[in-house]
């Protein structure tokens, strides 16, 4: 959100260069995600989910979330629509952000709650067929990025 507050999102949307950069990069993180769960053995990624402290967790999510270019584009799509130019921005990007925050992660937590339900039913062979079920989806994720056209359409 603050990237896209500080142009961020503008900046990607008007340099070709920079959006295939952080595109193919996209690809290659996707690829390299979908071939470690399509090599990786049938409940060891569960238990080393497990073993991750808090704050290993947030912070995987945080560099997650913004090495995405998609979100920064998001919000630099989504909050000039609510903005004020009359009035004072940061107050009005601080209330956006806050209620935007606090829906995604209600949403979040249902994810994780409804995640953690389904772990415990997803042991040995079962939890390795999910992974490579899994990894080929993101390999498949990653062959879309690569061929689709980021070409904007008249």
């Amino acid at each position: 959100m603050t990237a896209a507050a500080f142009r961020l999102a503008a900046i990607i949307a008007t340099s070709a260069t920079a959006f295939a950069w952080i595109k193919w990069l996209g690809v290659a993180y996707l690829a390299w995600i979908g071939l470690q769960l399509i090599l990786s053995k049938g409940g060891a990624q569960n238990t080393k989910a497990a073993q991750n402290s808090a704050a290993r967790l947030y912070r995987q999510g945080f560099l997650t979330s913004m090495a995405n270019p998609f979100a920064v584009v998001f919000f630099g799509a989504l909050f000039p629509q609510f903005i004020d130019p009359s009035a004072p921005v940061l107050p009005q990007l601080a209330i956006l952000g806050a209620t935007y925050l606090m829906v995604d992660g209600t949403i979040l937590m249902l994810w994780g709650w409804l995640g953690t339900r389904a772990a415990g039913a997803l042991r040995g062979s079962r939890f390795g067929l999910v992974n490579k079920l899994c990894g080929g989806l993101m390999l498949a994720g990653a062959a879309l990025l690569a061929f689709k056209d980021m070409r904007p359409t008249r």
